[in-house]
């Protein structure tokens, strides 16, 4: 059985034309391996017409996109619009969002110097937001695999391209005959995320809402809060929010109320404490959280989701910056401000502080590793004792917010959805272990520090379990081989056992 014959495009209600297992498919199979109809190289040259687009629009991506459409022989540009989904960039739902006004905004401006009309380049922009995939650097359409469907939950194929420019798609398990394929669009820290959050980013830059299972059947486990009925009224303050006692990640909860989307969709009560099992509507007051405005019972319904909304985008722009500039920690006390605003507002069972708390332990990791080259230099200085307090200070800051996320991974009740944060939670606990790690091995710091790179070897060694636990996990991630060698040196176990 070749891939061809183990698949097919049907219609499906949700998906639209998507591609289905017309066999049992084993686990490791090729399902397809095409090469790309048109594709953007890495680091693509502009012309001078469309570096001036880019600047006027600040949409350098959709520029480079743009100018290989154009680029493209008129048969080409016609058989990728008939084949692919192309969005409605003017439906309600799609025509506030930022790929929507990226495209809109590029083909009103390079139409002309790009010599095609603003109607169908904006149709090829289109088809590039909603079914591109990343190839060499760069990115690609296909004329199978750009019809898989995405799932926030584990996909069951997996993309890569080939050194020969192939895009293949194989199978991560056994999938049954009639089961739709899938891949993802978004990557492993996008999926640790409520459903809302994910749906309003996928909307936001591929232009099509999520109605896959994670989204729209399954308790969403990251969007956790606590229970009205099971926390004392004393526990909130006059505004909603949480005391200090329970506004940290390793506060216990009396009880937590998850958001079941299938009851919210029947007209039943979504939110359910996994605890006394209560059912609460969807609004504010009933839920005992803080809102924007006073008001009546309207007021405080269309308030809350915009204070979890707010606090969400926040995370995530932070997490854009931690990884522009994953070495140099300038927004660590802007971080901490936004981590406790989680905790206070959201509680310590919803995704978001446990998100913010891997930035801030990243940060504050890279922080620890510049401070211990410095450190043997100082020692001797009148300022080293107060630099040594300072680093023991910042290790503490680390220690507890791993230990925090590590604790709310094990107290997720779903095997599956544990299984999956520990997947969604590999990348930033091996970065935060790659600093931990290079610290505890510099010989050379303080002898007062001795106790701390004991502590720091064994949280290195809490990070790495973790990942590796995941099934994720295949030695794939760059640097990752190197980590395990140094942890694997008889003087890095030493320290971990002291």
């Amino acid at each position: 059985m070749n891939g061809d014959e183990c698949r097919t495009v049907i219609p499906h209600a949700s998906f639209g034309n998507t591609l289905c297992a017309t066999d049992n498919i084993p686990e490791g199979k090729v399902i397809i391996k095409e090469r790309p109809l048109i594709c953007v190289p890495a680091g693509m040259a502009l012309t001078d017409g469309m570096n001036a687009v880019a600047r006027e629009t600040g949409c350098a991506t959709q520029c480079r996109r743009a100018q290989v459409f154009a680029q493209a022989c008129n048969e080409l540009r016609d058989g990728l619009l008939s084949l692919l989904h192309i969005p409605d960039v003017h439906a309600d739902e799609l025509k506030d969002t930022d790929a929507a006004k990226a495209c809109l905004s590029v083909a009103s401006r390079a139409a002309q110097p790009l010599d095609i009309s603003e109607h169908k380049l904006l149709q090829g922009l289109l088809a590039f937001a909603a079914n591109a995939h990343g190839y060499r650097g760069g990115e690609a359409l296909y004329e199978t695999g750009s019809k898989l469907t995405h799932t926030c939950g584990p996909p069951n194929t997996r993309y890569i391209t080939t050194e020969d420019g192939f895009g293949c798609h194989t199978a991560l398990t056994d999938i049954p005959k009639g089961d739709v394929l899938t891949t993802t669009y978004i990557g492993k820290e996008h999926a640790l995320m409520s459903a809302p959050c994910r749906q309003r980013n996928i909307r936001n830059n591929f232009l099509f809402t999520c109605q896959c299972k994670s989204c729209k059947e399954e308790v969403d486990m990251y969007r956790g809060l606590p229970c009205p009925c099971c926390l004392p009224s004393s526990a909130r303050t006059a505004e909603g929010q949480l005391i200090p006692e329970l506004a940290s990640i390793h506060a216990h909860l009396p009880g937590v109320v998850f958001f079941h989307p299938q009851r919210a969709a029947t007209g039943k009560k979504p939110w359910v404490c996994s605890t006394c099992h209560e059912a609460f509507e969807d609004d504010a007051r009933t839920l005992g959280m803080p809102f924007a405005e006073a008001g009546g019972d309207e007021g405080c319904r269309s308030s809350w989701p915009g204070i979890e909304e707010q606090l969400e985008q926040q995370v995530i722009a932070h997490m854009a910056i931690i990884r522009r500039v994953p070495s140099k920690p300038p927004h660590l006390p802007a971080w901490k401000s936004l981590l406790h605003e989680c905790c206070s507002s959201l509680g310590p069972a919803h995704w978001a502080p446990h998100r913010m708390s891997l930035i801030t332990a990243e940060c504050s990791a890279a922080k620890l590793e510049g401070m211990a080259d410095l450190l043997p230099h100082i020692a001797s200085l009148p300022m080293g004792k107060d630099c040594c307090t300072e680093f023991i200070n910042t290790l503490n800051e680390v220690q507890t917010c791993v230990e925090g996320t590590l604790g709310w991974l094990d107290s997720i009740p779903a095997s599956p959805a544990r299984r999956s944060t520990a997947d969604l939670t590999c990348t930033p606990l091996w970065t935060i272990a790659a600093h931990l790690v290079q610290c505890a091995l510099k010989e050379s710091l303080p002898q007062l520090l001795e106790d701390a790179r004991c502590r720091m070897a064994s949280l290195a060694q809490g990070c790495v379990s973790t990942s590796l636990g995941s099934h994720i996990y295949k030695g794939r991630h760059a640097g990752n081989d190197a980590i395990l060698a140094a942890m694997a040196d008889p003087s890095f176990c030493d320290l971990c056992r002291c």
